[in-house]
């Protein structure tokens, strides 16, 4: 595999670069609509949460009341009602929590994704020459057969094309699983009713314990205590 994986890169690594700056276009797009659905449900939570606290500080009151005047089952009923809300505000804070951790290291991703199309573009004009000048006597069947018979000059350019195709491909799959993961949170929850998407959320869980990003790096760990 790794052979022919040097093999395609030795063929057209500049293809397979300008195929991953296209993807990562069409992802800077996907993520824009995806941070405006992301604020559109922080907001949405926020508000519920603010309903619910106002909700339970009114039965709290009730309930005060109802004490007062020796209504008893009402003091109940109330005190009950105010236990509720307060639980289901608590519930909703966890998720504002996750979802705020989704909104900051997707707009993190974005600022990223933007850094690496422009650095990619570059990386494509300068292999372009480097290509050119390596290869400008040499056709396909006699690259094919030097890498067969082993060149010094090739194996020097070969792992440096693979590399930078291989880390390019990790951040480009690394953003489409958190923006996957994003969309299912924001399509499949309905906040207003409190609601919401839980796979997603464990979803996140389990992307917040791995160890640090190769899209973001040492600046995962800070984005995400940044919401908690």
């Amino acid at each position: 595999m790794k052979g022919l994986t040097s093999l395609l890169i030795t063929i057209n690594p500049i293809g397979i670069l300008e195929e991953f700056i296209s993807r990562l276009e069409k992802k800077m797009e996907k993520t824009n609509e995806l941070l405006e659905k992301l604020w559109g449900q922080i907001s949405k939570l926020r508000m519920k949460i603010e309903q619910r606290k106002r909700e339970a500080t009114r039965a709290l009151q009730l309930s005060s009341k109802a004490k007062q005047e020796n209504k008893t089952s009402q003091v109940l009923l109330n005190a009950k009602k105010a236990g509720r809300l307060v639980k289901s505000s608590r519930s909703l804070e966890e998720v504002l929590s996750k979802a705020e951790v989704m909104y900051r290291v997707l707009k993190k991703m974005g600022e990223t994704c933007s850094f690496m199309i422009e650095d990619t573009k570059s990386e494509v004009e300068t292999a372009k020459d480097d290509y050119n000048i390596t290869n400008e006597s040499h056709k396909t069947m006699t690259q094919i057969k030097r890498i067969m018979t082993g060149d010094a000059d090739k194996e020097m350019y070969d792992p440096t094309m693979e590399y930078v195709l291989n880390t390019t491909a990790q951040k480009v799959g690394e953003m489409e699983h958190f923006m996957e993961i994003a969309q299912q949170f924001t399509e499949k929850s309905d906040l207003e009713n409190g609601l919401y998407e839980e796979e997603a959320l464990k979803m996140l869980e389990e992307w917040e314990k791995r160890g640090d990003s190769v899209l973001l790096g040492t600046e995962k760990a800070q984005l995400i205590s940044a919401a908690y």
